[in-house]
């Protein structure tokens, strides 16, 4: 019975098959860059599932190169590389570097000592075409940053497509990335440098970085309709069809379970988001907003409540960085987010040895000195900077108008209430102290003379009634309330006599 349905899918898959087929606009004028079109089909001989790729890449010089590959990340994909000279079109054909890749590195072609699982790759065809042959290629061209060689000049439009046609014979079985001929969702990438002169067109020619930020053109991810390509023609070469830009592709993963099974990708991506968004998003703020909403009953102390969520939120930024670290295998930062992060961590480490001397010290003297100070405002500095870098991580990871829109919206809100908390607290502080002094939103606590309790953070309820009597007795009336920002006097005990 369970080959039965099977069989019926099968035919109902095959009935319904559709090309599938994926262009990414270029640079400027939105003038199509590349198109992948694809279908598969089952080998009676293996049962496994065959893939081909028609690959259109328009040109206008020798510049740069452009990839599409399997798989959600470079990690274990399966990459088709073109680059080439159109000028010498008559004489040489595009290169096709098929390769892979063990990280965020450069890929490698594939060779003999590559294992594939048992899938075979093979170039069925690599031709440079006229554009004028070529409906819907037109490019506005691509820019040589160094001006060597001269860039063709703006305006000015692709002369040729590579047209390329790759067929991967059980390509379900690449052991990278996982590759499901089936599947309604497949995640590809796609990448392209535009200003990089190759030294050589050969397969394993040198190939230098895409664009650090995917909003600028240099990366992304895309989705397909796997399922649909499928085909009951042994060889079903895809056609291209002109002008359109998506069919059974899209930029985000395609249906419910497409995203589900998007949820999985990028594990360590999404783990640094996380851990840093909580942080600057969620968790510093809120901190600082507890700081100055006075304790109410037996419940914690504002002082309680703000190191507590800011210890939690600073181990959540080291493990963001952690991850970052990970992520990269350890090198150098590269880019202005990567350095910015790093540097965002050291502050906040030194921001809570600054806040924990602040703390002490307040609590001898009763009045802020230049630690106190710097405190506050390298943290506020780190708040700020860690919203920025937030949002620069998004753009890193290619994220669209709308998710930075939101994510804006909610930063220029926190913002706003963040500042309303700090003026109000400030101004209320002032008024209760006749504008003099430097009251602190908690309890202050009273530190043994010897040093016994220099690192402690809280007090006991002695303490606090000792604090008070020794108010009353100095002033024959009840001190200022703990926690309103007044300065009780030190006190001590000798023989059972309260001191001052």
């Amino acid at each position: 019975m369970a080959r039965i349905h099977l069989l019926l899918f099968s035919l109902l898959t095959l009935a319904l098959a559709e090309p599938v087929q994926y262009c990414r606009f270029g640079h400027r004028d939105g003038a199509v860059d590349f198109c992948m079109g694809l279908t598969t089909a089952q080998n009676t001989s293996t049962s496994a599932h065959d893939v081909y790729l028609h690959l259109t890449v328009s040109r206008s010089s020798a510049l740069g190169w452009t990839a599409v590959g399997t798989g959600p990340t470079m990690a274990g994909a399966l990459m088709f590389i073109v680059y080439g000279d159109p000028s010498m079109a008559a004489t040489t054909n595009p290169t096709v570097s098929i390769r892979t890749a063990d990280g965020h590195h450069q890929p490698q072609p594939l060779n003999a000592s590559t294992p594939t699982g048992g899938a075979a790759l093979h170039i069925l065809h690599a031709k440079w075409q006229p554009v004028d042959l070529v409906a819907g290629s037109a490019l506005t061209p691509r820019h040589d940053d160094d001006h060597d060689p001269p860039a063709p000049a703006p305006g000015a439009p692709a002369t040729h497509v590579a047209d390329i046609l790759v067929a991967c014979y059980a390509c379900g079985r690449w052991p990278g990335s996982p590759l499901s001929p089936t599947s309604s969702s497949q995640p590809w990438i796609w990448a392209w440098n535009d200003h990089q002169r190759l030294s050589s067109y050969a397969p394993d020619a040198h190939l230098t970085m895409h664009a650090h930020h995917a909003s600028s053109g240099g990366y992304g991810t895309f989705y397909v309709d796997m399922a649909r390509s499928l085909s009951a023609d042994t060889v079903p070469v895809p056609t291209l069809q002109p002008g359109v830009a998506q069919l059974g592709t899209s930029d985000r993963p395609i249906g419910a379970w497409g995203l589900l099974a998007s949820l999985k990708e990028k594990p360590l991506v999404k783990a640094h988001a996380l851990f840093m968004s909580a942080a600057f998003v969620v968790l510093f703020p809120l901190g600082v907003v507890l700081m100055r909403i006075p304790a109410k009953g037996k419940g914690a102390s504002p002082f309680r409540r703000h190191w507590v969520v800011q210890v939690v939120a600073l181990v959540l930024t080291w493990a963001g960085v952690a991850v970052g670290v990970v992520m990269t295998h350890g090198r150098m930062p590269r880019t202005v987010h990567q350095w910015m992060g790093v540097g965002i961590a050291v502050a906040l480490g030194l921001q809570a040895v600054l806040g924990w001397r602040h703390h002490v010290v307040f609590l001898r003297i009763r009045r802020r000195t230049w630690v106190s100070v710097a405190h506050v405002w390298l943290g506020r500095g780190a708040l700020v900077f860690g919203w920025v870098n937030v949002v620069m991580g998004m753009v890193l990871s290619g994220h669209g108008r709308l998710d930075l829109g939101v994510v804006g919206v909610v930063v220029v809100g926190e913002a706003v209430v963040v500042a309303g908390c700090v003026w109000w607290a400030q101004r209320k502080r002032r008024a209760a102290e006749g504008g003099e002094g430097e009251g602190e939103a908690h309890a202050l606590m009273p530190r043994d003379e010897g040093g016994r309790d220099y690192f402690a953070l809280e007090m006991s309820d002695d303490e606090v009634d000792l604090d008070s009597d020794a108010d009353e007795v100095d002033d024959g009336k009840l001190g200022r309330e703990l926690g309103n920002g007044g300065f009780a006097p030190r006190a001590s005990v000798d023989g059972g006599v309260v001191k001052k």
